[in-house]
């Protein structure tokens, strides 16, 4: 929830959508790189773990930043 607040602080719509866009860029790189689907598939493999991570931590990102573009949608309605 603070991190949602943060965003929302910090952040207008069309900001949101961008760093959206950026997230989704940043994984779908991963998925090309790794010719998998999910960070699931490469976390198995030691040598992969920094960027499993990474993604993992963008992929939490990219939910908190989907809930704060709804929230503002919500409340623009």
């Amino acid at each position: 929830m603070q991190a949602m607040r943060e965003l929302l602080e910090e952040h207008d719509h069309d900001d949101l959508i961008e760093l959206r866009s950026e997230l989704n860029s940043q994984i779908e790189e991963w998925r090309a790189e790794y010719d998998v689907d999910s960070v699931d598939e490469i976390q198995k493999d030691p040598v992969e773990g920094p960027d499993a991570r990474e993604w993992r931590l963008v992929a939490y990102r990219h939910s908190i930043v989907e809930e704060a573009i709804e929230w503002v949608e919500g409340r623009s309605q």
